[in-house]
């Protein structure tokens, strides 16, 4: 389990324990930090998916949360929220005010969409900037695929040339003129070659000039066993062709060219090819040895060359043999299983990012924090107000109850859907009904059945626009229902508010 994870839930933990019994506001206080913070650990996984943090720095990789996990805290989170928001030392503002509250959340909305701006620009610069480096990447492989070819091709169809006119000079026993070979020999030399090496037709060596590679660390063939890459001290391509007169074969000529794709033009680009189950690669400026590789990734995954030497061609962002994220395009140079990967370390990569994020996030806080301090000074003073009209209108209103209450006349009160809203105690003796049994019932089983239809039909009448024959008309004498069924006559005054 990631760091940030256990330390999610044992806040969430807390919190929950705590809210069981609190009695003072610096628990309350511990509630709300421990839920936010918890709320926080997994909304910074889901910005770190949005925006990859692990490409930005190689150590938010340690503080890795699975998706799943940041979506569960965050709903964790919420869900503690929601409960002790309800709880009654939170609720009845016991150790926090109104202003309190409405201060905090707003500050922390302030918060949320300050922070949510910046990760959507820092998310769609770096898209851009992946879509930039993929596409150079890709096609540098192209180029150094082009100029592999090319090198191999020329140099191969050059040997068989080469092979073909010295054929031409020779029989069984050897070269007719040894000098002219020399002289062919040097002009291959002069070009690229390191060394040319000529055999009779039983592999005996007639001829060699140049370097020749001897012992090579590394062999790999390339096509029809005409050309092999090898690296002795440097990268090198061997090819050789047959020596034939009149279609009898009486000799080989075996040419070693230094290749431009040297070590120092690799650079981040690897070549290797499968050597029983790990990989072998030429060595290249960040490993100037030959060196070996697994086929797969740390997290289990094929890496980019494993990809290429198997034949595929693509671009891949994720772990390298080494790893590190890194975001590489791969492709297979020949059909004899040689695989090329051009990469770069996304940690490279996004460094101008990660300068950016250095002063942007400072320079976003600022603000943020300064709004919410504003928004906190303008806000307390009107929440105040507020708190104090609704509590001047609650007072109004109790005392208002308590005088309708000791009313000797049966004060009753609806809504314009017929439903009681107020039934005090002498509306309580006349009909029998209980202030929980009357509020939120309709006031027609206040009155017989045969009525109920004439007050319906007024009703929609006087909301209509149309005349009101009891509203407004002073007392009137109608009968009444009550409880136990018996039918008794009132004298009803209706008045509308």
């Amino acid at each position: 389990m990631a760091p940030n994870t256990a330390i999610g839930f044992l806040l969430a933990a807390l919190a929950l324990l705590l809210s069981r019994n609190v009695t003072r506001r610096a628990t309350g206080i511990v509630i709300q930090i421990a839920t936010f913070v918890a709320l926080g650990i997994g909304l910074t996984r889901l910005v770190g998916y949005a925006i990859q943090l692990e490409l930005l720095y190689s150590w938010f990789q340690t503080a890795r949360m699975a998706l799943y996990t940041a979506v569960g805290m965050v709903v964790l989170a919420v869900g503690l929220w929601s409960m002790w928001y309800r709880e009654p030392w939170y609720a009845s503002n016991t150790y926090f005010r109104a202003d309190e509250k409405i201060a905090f959340l707003g500050a922390g909305l302030l918060v949320v969409i300050g922070l949510t701006t910046g990760v959507a620009g820092f998310a769609a610069q770096q898209v851009t900037l992946e879509a930039a480096l993929g596409e150079t990447l890709n096609q540098d492989v192209r180029n150094r695929m082009a100029t592999f070819r090319s090198e191999v091709s020329g140099k191969t169809a050059r040997t068989r040339a080469m092979a073909q006119w010295l054929g031409t000079g020779a029989d069984e026993t050897g070269p007719r003129d040894l000098g002219a070979w020399k002289v062919a020999a040097e002009s291959l030399l002069a070009d690229s070659a390191s060394s040319v090496s000529i055999f009779d037709h039983d592999r005996r060596l007639l001829l060699e000039m140049g370097n020749a590679s001897t012992a090579p660390v590394l062999e790999v063939v390339l096509a029809s066993r005409e050309s092999f890459l090898l690296w002795d001290g440097g990268l090198l391509l061997r090819t050789s062709a047959p020596m034939a007169l009149e279609d009898r074969r009486v000799g080989l000529l075996v040419v070693v060219d230094r290749m431009p794709l040297s070590t120092a033009h690799l650079g981040e680009a690897n070549l290797c090819f499968p050597q029983a189950s790990r990989l072998a690669c030429f060595p290249q400026l960040p490993n100037p040895r030959v060196y070996t590789i697994d086929r797969k990734s740390p997290n289990g995954k094929p890496t980019p060359m494993t990809l290429a030497v198997a034949g595929k061609q693509g671009l891949v962002k994720g772990l390298d043999y080494r790893g590190r994220n890194v975001i590489a395009s791969y492709a297979p140079l020949n059909a004899g299983e040689l695989g090329l990967v051009v990469k770069q370390d996304t940690s490279e990569l996004f460094l101008p990012v990660r300068n950016q994020l250095r002063w942007t996030v400072p320079l976003l806080i600022l603000p943020v924090g300064a709004g919410a301090v504003l928004l906190r000074r303008q806000v307390t003073p009107l929440a105040l107000r507020l708190f104090e009209a609704q509590r001047e209108s609650s007072d109004k209103e109790a005392r208002i109850r308590a005088v309708v209450g000791k009313v000797a006349d049966a004060i009753v009160t609806m809504n314009a859907g017929g439903i009681i809203q107020s039934f005090n105690s002498a509306a309580t003796a006349m009909f029998g009904y209980t202030e929980a049994e009357a509020i939120g019932a309709n006031v027609a089983m206040l009155m017989p059945p045969e009525m109920r239809p004439q007050h319906d039909a007024g009703m929609q009448r006087y909301f209509a626009g149309g005349g009101a024959r009891v509203v407004g008309r002073g007392n009137v004498q109608l009968p009444g229902l009550h409880k136990d069924g018996h039918v008794f006559e009132l004298e009803l005054a209706v008045t509308s508010i």
